[in-house]
């Protein structure tokens, strides 16, 4: 090969290379996006971005962290039903133990929940752990917050599970680094500025330390000595003080709640600090004004500090039994289970017949409880008009009324206008409501929202069953609700005795599962609005649209462009001087006209006033025009003859 071919070889290889660089480079972005699609919500945002994304693999680790048994999760928005039962009064159950995901959502697979262990204790000694907590609390000074969260805690589970979450809550918990770390921390700067305010103005106006003209010279040296003491002290004491705050600083940089290791470095270096109780004549008096500024504060933070470790000892000791397994497993519900579990529930409850019939079991279980909501709320809607005899435009604010007076107790005709405002009185009285028909509907107002609350509570929990593959002897059902809380309930044992319990989660997945998960996006896409609905819209109004538009348009340019009449061409001049206005100036006349015409909310609205286009009739004319009128001619005369022909 000639050195010349080799270089044109080369050439166009690099050329080759460039430009299939350039198309990489370029196809960059879009394969970017398409990679995201398949991506989690957490994945999306987190830094630094990945390629990869866990919706395909074929087991995942999930987040989860301990929560109140009276959390609701992450529920997203909330149907009417679920709104009405979330104002009722939640009861409280003692075996219940909530985790909730703090990761993307797990709509499908076998859950795996791994206890290291799940020791227990009997009801009974909760009584003498509380007791304990409480002599702790009496035998050593602790800060005012955690001293009135003892003080306020009783030998109940209720009571009990709220006293460890304001202390072990990741968000607002006592123990956070940045909530009890900040309140010692705090305390120590104080005494620091205390100290410097101490030696540059307190320690020379000392009434016990002040040098009078009448003391000899023995006491004189005594008190100088002593004054130097003090100094010496409280500068040593502001040094070491000075290095606990850093290493506090250092620890309070941290996430979570603080370590029993971090504790014992802290209390460590308190250890190194002598606080000094003076006995002789002339420091003693300085004792008091050194507890108080100084001592106290830190002593109340150091026996807090202190109470973690005591607290999770006794908790810990308490704890005499254990389980056989620390295994969890199941899987998550299908569609298909979750409804037949739900008609199953349903058969079986005391939701009144009339009610049930409004229940569609052809419709998606996602979809049922939105429809049955729909149902009995268009059902009472019908009663209210048919009770009153109103219209329909003042249906929602006599709703509003009856929402209110179902609400109040003990009412009856005489003072119900003590409980509704000026306005609705007014009202009641323009469109002469009957009193007693409102307060009969009142009732039954509140007949409705308990129907939905128990409809509600079996449609949730219908749902949210799992089946236990495998499961320790003390478990009795588990709940995994709205793919973000999952709810233990133990038999017979307070689920108190497991707050100290943070299991794993894993998650494995069917090649089946993979494939949802990573298409899962895009479903909840068409999901979140009825797209198919949408479609069906935007095909019937752009075909209508279209249809009439050409007619009208061609019907009008044919008569601008072939027929004679008076004022043709003004009219035309008119038509076309319409298209210089814009389209944002006849937005509000537009919606006026609609609006009189009752046409909001309708097809029409999306129709009629755009099937007359200006442009469309300039254009149409422009092509008449030249066709040749002697065409036109023969035209009208062939048609004229057919006319006569077939006339006679």
């Amino acid at each position: 090969m000639s050195w010349t071919k080799f270089m044109n070889t080369m050439g166009t290889l690099i050329v080759y290379l460039l430009v299939i660089g350039g198309a990489i480079v370029m196809a960059m972005p879009f394969a970017w996006m398409v990679v995201t699609s398949f991506k989690t919500g957490s994945e999306i945002s987190q830094w630094p971005p990945k390629w990869t994304s866990k919706n395909f693999k074929s087991e995942i680790s999930v987040n989860i962290k301990n929560s109140l048994s009276t959390s609701l999760g992450t529920q997203g928005s909330v149907s009417l039903a679920e709104f009405r039962a979330s104002q009722s009064e939640s009861v409280y159950n003692p075996y219940k133990k909530v985790l909730t995901i703090e990761d993307d959502a797990v709509r499908r697979g076998l859950i795996t929940l791994n206890f290291q262990d799940l020791n227990y204790a009997n009801n009974i000694d909760l009584t003498n752990l509380v007791n304990n907590i409480k002599t702790y609390n009496a035998n050593f000074p602790l800060i005012t917050e955690l001293s009135n969260k003892i003080n306020s805690l009783e030998d109940t589970p209720e009571s009990f599970e709220n006293f460890y979450f304001s202390l072990y809550s990741s968000s607002n918990g006592l123990f956070k680094k940045a909530q009890i770390l900040k309140s010692l921390n705090k305390e120590i700067k104080k005494s620091i500025n205390y100290i410097d305010k101490f030696l540059k103005i307190s320690l020379n106006r000392l009434p016990y330390l002040r040098i009078k003209n009448t003391d000899n010279s023995v006491i004189k040296k005594e008190k100088e000595e002593k004054k130097e003491e003090l100094k010496n002290y409280l500068e040593n004491l502001k040094s070491n003080l000075t290095n606990i705050s850093e290493l506090i600083s250092n620890y309070s940089k941290g996430t979570g709640i603080i370590s029993n290791d971090e504790i014992n470095d802290i209390i460590e270096k308190l250890n190194t600090i002598n606080f000094i109780s003076y006995t002789d004549m002339y420091l003693r008096n300085v004792n008091r004004l050194l507890e108080k500024n100084i001592y106290n504060a830190i002593i109340h933070n150091k026996n807090s500090l202190k109470f973690k470790s005591f607290f999770e000892n006794e908790f810990s000791k308490i704890q005499k039994y254990s389980v056989n397994k620390s295994l969890i497993k199941f899987n998550v519900p299908t569609k298909e289970t979750m409804k037949n579990n739900f008609l199953k529930a349903l058969n079986s409850s005391d939701i009144p017949e009339e009610f049930r019939k409004d229940v569609n079991p052809k419709l998606d279980i996602l979809k049922i409880k939105d429809n049955f909501v729909l149902n009995i709320e268009h059902d009472f809607n019908d009663k209210v008009l048919r009770e009153l005899k109103i219209s329909a435009e003042d249906l929602s604010r006599t709703l509003m009324i009856i929402r209110s007076l179902s609400k109040i107790k003990n009412i009856n005709q005489d003072n119900i206008d003590i409980y509704l405002n000026s306005f609705d009185i007014d009202f009641i009285k323009e469109k002469n409501l009957d009193k007693r028909k409102l307060l009969s509907l009142s009732v039954l107002r509140n007949e409705y929202n308990k129907v939905l609350e128990k409809f509600n509570k079996v449609y949730s929990d219908a749902i949210s069953k799992v089946e236990l593959i495998e499961k320790p002897d003390i478990v009795d059902k588990v709940y995994y609700r709205n793919y973000s809380n999952i709810e233990i309930y133990f038999k017979d044992v307070y689920a108190l005795w497991f707050l100290d319990e943070q299991p794993t989660m894993n998650v494995k997945f069917t090649p089946s599962q993979i494939f949802a998960n990573v298409f899962q996006n895009y479903v909840d896409a068409w999901n979140a609005a009825p797209f198919s609905k949408y479609y069906i819209n935007t095909v019937f109004m752009a075909t209508s649209t279209t249809i009439f538009e050409i007619i009208i348009a061609a019907m009008a340019a044919f008569a601008f462009a072939k027929l004679e009449f008076w004022g043709k061409n003004i009219l035309f001049t008119l038509f076309l001087a319409t298209m210089m206005v814009p389209g944002e100036v006849m937005l509000v006349p537009n919606f006026i006209t609609i609006s009189k015409f009752r046409w909001l909310d309708t097809y029409y609205a999306l129709i009629i006033p755009w099937i007359v286009s200006v442009f469309a009739i300039f254009l149409l004319r422009q092509q008449f025009l030249t066709i040749p009128n002697d065409l036109w001619m023969l035209l009208r005369l062939m048609v004229a003859v057919a006319g006569d022909f077939y006339g006679q």
